[in-house]
């Protein structure tokens, strides 16, 4: 996944299947969106 990462400019996820852990991809660096689990602001990063 790193690999991945450093290759997007702006390292945004958007999980339409809900198959990652939101809290790992944030801890790996990217920006997670998962499609149907709704919004809470204070778990995105800033």
């Amino acid at each position: 996944m790193e690999q991945i990462r450093d290759a997007m400019r702006k390292p945004v996820l958007v999980d339409g299947r809900n198959m990652y852990d939101p809290e790992g991809m944030r801890e790996l660096g990217f920006e997670y969106r998962g499609v149907g689990r709704g919004y809470n602001s204070k778990a995105l990063p800033a």
